[in-house]
């Protein structure tokens, strides 16, 4: 996946409309939508993806880190 694609789906899994999404993390639509067509930061994935309310992991070998 790319990293905006990936945020598109997460919103559509959880029924959140981007619009929606842009107002929970303070960008208009037209903001998000373009930063969504671009490379995404770590920061800016972290922050839509807790504005879905997930977490983002890094795991290995049974050990979880929380990024």
């Amino acid at each position: 996946y790319k990293m905006g694609e990936l945020v598109k789906k997460l919103a559509r899994r959880e029924g959140i409309t981007l619009s929606e999404l842009a107002v929970r993390v303070g960008k208009t639509i037209s903001a998000l939508s373009m930063n969504l067509k671009s490379d995404i930061k770590l920061k800016d994935f972290k922050k839509y993806a807790e504005a879905l309310g997930y977490k983002i992991i890094v795991e290995k070998d049974g050990e979880r880190i929380e990024v």
